[in-house]
Parts: structure tokens; C-alpha cells; sequence
């Protein structure tokens, strides 16, 4: 009773019964022989004992006392404690954990080592995890380097390449670390690492993005000098061809010439275009139409052993796009598959276009787009594949395999802009030997009457005119060259070499000219610039304006600033006479 009335006033504090534990014990001492509990001493710590209690009993077998020894187990307890709470962290931890025996022997992995694996742990335990039996992603020597490192007894660190059970591949960043007893022997190695493979991914899209951006901002700074001095070039060409007889030989070598300026200024715009540098004009159109216009010109070019197949939807496929960007896409993704099967004597070139509405979870299988209606758009070939090692560069610009002379390296570049472009994601499955399948992803747009894509061709024929050209270039060539094919239109030409010595003549005699024709960047005074001090003068004299390269230009600033006409150089000599003569026209008219 004494006993019980002093311990009785800590009930609250240890939240136990002690008087009914007391007369348990009492009763029915055997069955509390071993007992553990946590008490309060009276400095107030909290301390667990471990408690041995032993019935005393008389002659009858009647308990006439209670003999109880109690050990101090607090700091097993703490040790207990800790081990748990290690233990739950280690398992429950997002790092993948591996404990291995001191031969190598997996005796333990987490949670997250299973999930990420897909493999179950009694799969993985018993496996040597240095040595493995079944094929690893991580080479044999680096195992190896790795093994004499931790068994030596130092520590290891870089990165592995995990394989899971779906047979995708995971980079982990990884330290192991021998563990060693009193003694100094090694009687354990632990792994933890780290899945870095969307880290990787995404560093490598920076990077690759960075590339662009370099590429992209080089191509803007070459592209206005680049496109003038084609000008030039195509300038005099136009000329000597005007000079010669028609019946000249060298009228097919001046042609051959001209090509290939075309083939140089195309180059300019491709990359241009897959470095986001140049935007085209944009209207709701029919893929189906794209694809119809895609598979004549295929079906001109395309082996006779290269099977085409199409499977176009009989519903629009509607796309908020730029046309001619649009045929290019399809037209570089064929020709890219067509190449692709060159060299096998027989193969199938399969188009497919359709509408789908995709959901959260099928959006996942492509970057940056959210669930919604697309337009999809499938092109596979029997060809011989993309290896694994090559498959994440083929989006690089100037990245080829083909031999030196049979391509620049910018055809799934110009793909991988033009997509990006319009919003839409690119996708690439292949297998080696099989061939390979793009899909391509592009918001669908709604709209009753979708406008055609075909483009107007460039009519070759040049027409006599009248009027008076102030004509302005900081290229003497381009100057030169116009002023003589213009003249032998009919037309009087003036000619500057800057804004400044333009604005001079125009502001000395505002009159004497009937049309204005002016490049962007020069020297002091820029194109836009003159046009805004001539507008102030005569607010009604039409103004073409031309540049190798302008990132800024759309048709309201356009407009805006009171130019009648944009063109991109370099300007042939027909779209020059064509719009001229279109423009003086309609001042004529407006003047009568």
C-alpha cells in the first residue's frame, strides 16, 4: 500500500494504470515475469526499465510477496529508436539505396530502388551487384574500375545506367561507399544514387536550344549581308542573260547559275527557320490539301521501288499555318524516309493523316503540349532505321549520316522548327533494320472554309513600263544591277546609296519621283526611317520596301508605316516588275 500510494500521483504523468498493473502482478505474477515500461524519475527524466518480477509463495502456493529487478534500458531504447527511424527513412527514402555484402552480394534494396526498377526486391536480392549475371546498361570495365576502387576502400562517385523491367534505361548519379568494422575491414558497400535521367533530358534540350539560339542568332546576323550579295549575283545574271542572244549556249550556264542561287537563298531561309528567325504568313488551311499537293511531287521524284501509301482522313484536317512551311515539313519528313530506303531494292513509304482528341495521359508521350484536339500526322518507312546512339542528335542542325555532297544536315532540323513553331510536338520511334515512324502533332483549328495552300506561280514574263524609280541600296551591286534592268523596262531610275543621300534628292525634288524603292538596314538612316521623313512630304507616293533579313517585319507594322509592298531579298527581277508596275497602277487610278 505504501508502495502503490507513492507511485500512484504519477499515473497522469505516464499515462499508465499503476494500481491495476500493480494487482496484475500481484495475481498472476508468472505472467508478468518480463515487463518494459518507461518511468519518470524525480528530476523528471524519463528513463525505460526493464522489469524481471518473481512471485514469492507460501507453504499453500499463495503470493506473499513480489520480488521485482529492474535494468536501466534506456539507451537501448534510444539505440532501438534510432535504428527504426533510420531504417523507415532508408526505406522510404526517394534515393535508390543498395546494401551489398562485403563480396558484392545485394542483401537489401528500397522502395525506390524497386519502383523505378519495376523489379521486385527478392528479384534483385542475391544478384552480385557488381558482377551481374543478366545484361546491365552500365559498361563491364566500369564496373569493373568501380569494384577496384570501393574494395579498396575508397569511395566512388559518377553516374550508371540502370536498366528497367520495360527495357528504357535511367542515369544515376551515384556514390558508394565501403563500410568498415572496428578493425577495418570492409563488411558492407552502400549505394545510394539518384534518377537524373529527366535532369539529363532536360539539360540536353537546354543545351540543344542554346545551340539553336547561337545558330539562330548567327544565321539573323549573316542572313541580311548573305541574301544582298545573292542579289547582286542574280542581278548581273539577269543582266548578261538580257544582253545575249536568245539563241546564246550560255543562256543554259547562266540558268544553272541561277539555280543554284534559288538552292543558296533557300538555305538562308531553312535556317532561318528552324531557328525561329523567320515567320511566315499564317491562315487557317487543309493539311488534306498539303498532303494531296505533297504526294504529286513525290510520286514525280520517288524510286518506282518505293511503294507510296496514303491514308488521308476524308474530314479537314484544319491547321492555323503558314502554307509553304507546312508542304516543306511534309516534303522533308518523305524525302528523309524515301532516303532512308534508298538502298534496298524494295520499300514502303506510309503517309496517314487524322484528327484525335488526345488526353492527359496520351499528351505525356509528347513534350510541352496539352490535352486537346490535333492533327496527326504519321510518316513511316521500311528503311533501315535509326541507331539508338544517333537517334537523340537527328533534330541537330548539319547532324547527317549520308556522304559528303547528298545533304546539308538541316532537313529534320528545319521539321523540328517548323513544329515548334506552330505549337505542335515531333515524336520519332524507330527500330534498327525496320524502319522508323515520325508523328507529328499540330493543334487543330476550326473553320468552315479552309483556304487553299497552292501558291501562284512566279510568272517568268517582264512587261514595259513607265515612270521615274528613286531606287535606295547600300549595296553598290544591287543598285547598279536594278538600275539597269529597270531601265531596260522602260523606267527612269535614280539611284542612293544610304538613307541620307535618299532623303536629300527626294526632299530637293519630292515630284520627280513615282514610286520609292528602299532596303531596311543602312548605314545612318534606316529604311523605315526614310519612309516616315518622305510620308511627311508625300503622304501618297507608294513605298517598296526590301531587306536580306528582318525579324520584326509583319504586315500591320507594315501598313502602319505607310509601305505599299515588302519584299524579301533576293528579289527577282519579276516580282520587282510585278509589283512596280501593280503599284504605279493603282496610283494612276487613284489619281485620274
Amino acid at each position: 500500500k505504501n508502495v502503490i500510494d507513492t507511485i500512484v500521483p504519477r499515473k497522469e504523468s505516464t499515462g499508465r494504470d499503476l494500481v491495476a498493473m500493480i494487482a496484475n502482478i500481484c495475481q498472476n505474477p508468472d505472467a508478468h515475469a518480463k515487463n518494459e515500461n518507461e518511468n519518470i524519475c524525480s528530476d523528471g527524466r524519463r528513463i525505460w526499465i526493464s522489469w524481471s518480477n518473481h512471485g514469492l509463495r507460501d507453504d499453500s502456493g499463495t503470493v506473499v510477496e513480489i520480488l521485482s529487478v529492474g535494468n536501466d534500458i534506456t539507451e537501448k531504447k534510444q539505440a532501438e529508436q534510432r535504428l527504426h527511424m533510420l531504417a523507415t527513412a532508408v526505406e522510404n527514402a526517394s534515393d535508390h539505396i543498395v546494401i551489398t555484402d562485403a563480396q558484392g552480394i545485394i542483401q537489401y534494396v528500397n522502395k525506390a530502388t524497386c519502383t523505378a526498377s519495376g523489379v521486385p526486391a527478392e528479384e534483385i536480392i542475391g544478384h552480385n551487384f557488381f558482377f551481374p549475371q543478366v545484361k546491365t546498361s552500365t559498361p563491364t570495365t566500369l564496373l569493373e574500375d568501380i569494384w577496384a576502387t570501393v574494395s579498396s576502400g575508397k569511395v566512388w562517385s559518377g553516374q550508371l545506367l540502370n536498366r528497367t523491367r520495360t527495357g528504357t534505361d535511367m542515369v544515376l548519379e551515384a556514390v558508394i561507399t565501403p563500410v568498415k568494422n572496428q578493425s577495418g575491414a570492409v563488411v558492407n558497400y552502400v549505394s545510394v544514387s539518384r534518377n537524373k535521367t529527366r535532369e539529363n533530358q532536360l539539360e540536353q534540350q537546354l543545351h540543344n536550344a542554346q545551340k539553336m539560339e547561337a545558330l539562330g542568332t548567327l544565321a539573323g546576323g549573316i542572313a541580311h549581308d548573305f541574301n544582298n550579295i545573292l542579289a547582286g549575283i542574280i542581278g548581273y545574271i539577269e543582266v548578261a542573260k538580257d544582253e545575249l542572244p536568245a539563241n546564246s549556249p550560255i543562256h543554259h550556264h547562266l540558268n544553272n547559275v541561277l539555280a543554284l542561287s534559288d538552292r543558296a537563298a533557300d538555305l538562308v531561309k531553312q535556317i532561318l527557320t528552324f531557328s525561329r528567325k523567320r515567320v511566315g504568313e499564317r491562315s487557317i488551311i487543309t493539311m488534306n490539301d498539303i498532303l494531296k499537293e505533297a504526294l504529286d511531287l513525290l510520286r514525280l521524284t520517288t524510286p518506282a521501288s518505293i511503294q507510296i501509301v496514303a491514308n488521308i482522313a476524308e474530314q479537314p484536317c484544319t491547321v492555323y499555318a503558314d502554307p509553304t512551311q507546312m508542304l516543306q515539313l511534309v516534303m522533308n519528313l518523305c524525302t528523309n524516309a524515301v532516303n532512308a530506303m534508298e538502298n534496298k531494292s524494295t520499300g514502303t513509304l506510309t503517309i496517314s493523316l487524322s484528327t484525335e482528341t488526345l488526353s492527359a495521359e496520351d499528351a505525356m508521350a509528347y513534350h510541352h503540349i496539352t490535352p486537346g484536339e490535333y492533327v496527326m500526322l504519321r510518316v513511316s518507312d521500311t528503311g533501315k532505321g535509326i541507331a539508338p546512339d544517333i537517334i537523340d542528335k537527328i533534330f541537330d542542325p548539319f547532324f547527317t549520316t549520308k556522304e559528303i555532297g547528298k545533304g546539308t544536315g538541316l532537313g529534320l532540323s528545319v521539321v523540328h522548327g517548323i513544329v515548334k513553331e506552330h505549337g505542335g510536338a515531333i515524336r520519332v520511334e524507330s527500330t534498327l533494320g525496320k524502319g522508323s515512324l515520325f508523328t507529328i502533332v499540330l493543334p487543330l483549328a476550326r473553320h468552315n472554309h479552309a483556304v487553299q495552300c497552292k501558291k501562284e506561280p512566279d510568272v517568268a514574263t517582264l512587261f514595259k513600263g513607265t515612270g521615274k524609280i528613286l531606287f535606295v541600296d547600300d549595296e553598290e551591286s544591287l543598285t547598279d544591277t536594278y538600275r539597269q534592268m529597270l531601265e531596260r523596262l522602260g523606267y527612269t531610275v535614280t539611284t542612293a546609296h544610304n538613307g541620307t543621300e535618299a532623303w536629300k534628292l527626294f526632299s530637293d525634288r519630292p515630284a520627280s519621283f513615282d514610286i520609292i524603292i528602299t532596303d531596311q538596314t543602312m548605314p545612318g538612316m534606316s529604311g523605315c526611317e526614310l519612309v516616315k521623313k518622305i510620308k511627311q512630304i508625300r503622304p501618297d507616293i507608294p513605298i517598296i520596301l526590301c531587306t536580306g533579313y528582318a525579324e520584326w517585319v509583319t504586315p500591320d507594322p507594315v501598313a502602319y508605316a505607310g509601305i505599299a509592298a515588302f519584299l524579301e531579298k533576293p528579289v527577282p527581277i519579276t516580282t520587282m516588275e510585278r509589283n512596280i508596275r501593280a503599284l504605279l497602277t493603282r496610283q494612276r487610278a487613284a489619281s485620274r
